[in-house]
């Protein structure tokens, strides 16, 4: 998995890419990783989830852990949006 991150030049809207294969046990990783590394502060708006050149294994099951993951979290993702950009038929399946 290659996973890089960039903010617009304003500063608040982060830009996560992601490439290759990439696992449920990893965007979940990368998400606690944003949180204990202070990169959501209050500043951010919006975050950009971009999964174009990547290939995304997970379950339904999985969607349920990660809006856990959101809820508990609720003071950082009640005041931001979350977007997803996924091309792969695969990918766009699942959340729908």
């Amino acid at each position: 998995m290659v996973h890089n991150l960039s903010y617009t030049d304003d500063g608040k809207i982060l830009i996560r890419m992601f490439k290759g294969k990439i696992t449920f046990a990893e965007v979940m990783e990368s998400w606690h990783d944003l949180i204990h590394s202070d990169k959501i502060g209050h500043r951010i708006m919006g975050i950009l989830n971009d999964f174009t050149y990547a290939e995304l294994l997970m379950d339904r099951h999985n969607l349920d852990q990660l809006m856990a993951f959101f809820m508990n979290h609720s003071e950082i993702f009640e005041r931001i949006r979350l977007a997803v950009v996924m091309i792969l038929p695969e990918n766009i399946v699942l959340p729908s």
